[in-house]
């Protein structure tokens, strides 16, 4: 999603019609100087909903050559960028996570076992997290400009990065792997790998304050979320791969009402396992 578009790898498509929108974000060229493929990873969106972080990573023919990337901050609103592009090495999709702060001025990357803030207009490093991750699942970036997050494994760092206060680790005692903030930035919402609920933070105490489930309590495993402007709903999907012989999932796409917190209010079932979710503006 980017405003009222949707982007694929190639085309955008108007979010109400699903018409093709002739005036298209301008992609980078599928191939670069040398012959090699650039194939688009992953997008998304900055909490105020004005910045898009584009990430593409380069598909080397020999693989003993370290896989690198190019790192993009658009504008959603026609697509231009912003800053320079940020290019880095050894790169791992797998073990990765970017987002982009409301403003567009700072990028956070992790990867491996590093997380690092880059300026946007410069592509320089801000800072380094000084604590080495043994693997990059989900990152995020407060809207109120207070907290970056990094699930690692088991664990969740936070930091107060403008202000390097020392990091604090919580061991969530799972895999999560998708962060997303209300607007406010007071409660963070938490997409597990394969357990039964979305768990709900409050960021003034770090303390879990609610859990989400389907109707069913389905095994639930959600790569992407996201909360409208008003902190009012939270749509999920679930990409769990289950024997359906043994268990059976109703729908793949949940929306809570986190005021009530109880059984989704809104649920779609599809054939198929679901990727990425968004609310439109």
């Amino acid at each position: 999603m980017a405003g009222k578009r949707v982007l694929s790898a190639d085309k955008d498509f108007d979010v109400q019609t699903g018409a093709e929108i002739q005036n298209a974000f301008a992609r980078r060229p599928r191939k670069n100087a040398q012959d090699i493929t650039l194939d688009p990873v992953f997008r998304r969106q900055s909490s105020d909903r004005e910045f898009l972080v584009d990430v593409c990573s380069y598909a080397m023919r020999n693989k003993s050559v370290p896989q690198s990337s190019d790192i993009r901050v658009l504008r959603a609103s026609d697509g231009t960028q912003v800053g320079v592009t940020i290019q880095t090495n050894h790169f791992d999709g797998n073990t990765c996570d970017v987002d982009v702060e409301n403003g567009g001025d700072f990028l956070l990357l992790g990867m491996g076992n590093e997380v690092h803030v880059y300026r946007v207009e410069t592509g320089s490093i801000e800072t380094t997290m000084p604590v080495k991750t043994k693997r990059v699942d989900a990152v995020a970036m407060s809207p109120d400009r207070e907290w970056l997050v990094v699930s690692d494994q088991n664990d969740l760092h936070f930091w107060r990065w403008r202000d390097q206060t020392p990091v604090k680790t919580i061991v969530a005692g799972r895999k999560i792997d998708s962060l997303v903030f209300t607007a406010d930035g007071q409660y963070l919402a938490e997409g597990p790998d394969t357990r039964e609920d979305i768990q709900i933070r409050d960021m003034r105490t770090l303390e879990i304050i609610a859990s989400l489930k389907d109707e069913v309590g389905s095994p639930l495993m959600v790569s992407s979320m996201d909360i409208t402007p008003d902190g009012r709903y939270l749509v999920a999907h679930n990409e769990a791969s289950v024997d359906q012989t043994k268990l059976m999932i109703p729908h793949r796409i949940h929306v809570w009402d986190l005021k009530e917190r109880r059984k989704p209010v809104f649920q779609i079932a599809t054939g198929e396992r679901v990727r990425k979710v968004a609310f439109g503006d």
